[in-house]
């Protein structure tokens, strides 16, 4: 996910031409990290059950 133009996963700044939107949730995506954000960040996008969960 992108937060001001950084990148929340590697923390690098990101250009227009870095950027891929998620077909799923509809985030704007670095390049390099969409597949770490798709498969261990987003909590509508992962395959895991516990991404996105709070623990009471």
């Amino acid at each position: 996910m992108l937060l001001n133009q950084r990148c929340t996963t590697c923390r690098e700044r990101v250009t227009t031409t870095d950027q891929v939107k998620c077909e799923t949730c509809g985030n704007h995506l670095h390049s390099e990290c969409e597949t770490f954000e798709t498969n261990y960040e987003c909590p509508r996008c992962s395959d895991e059950l516990w991404v996105g969960a709070v623990e009471f």
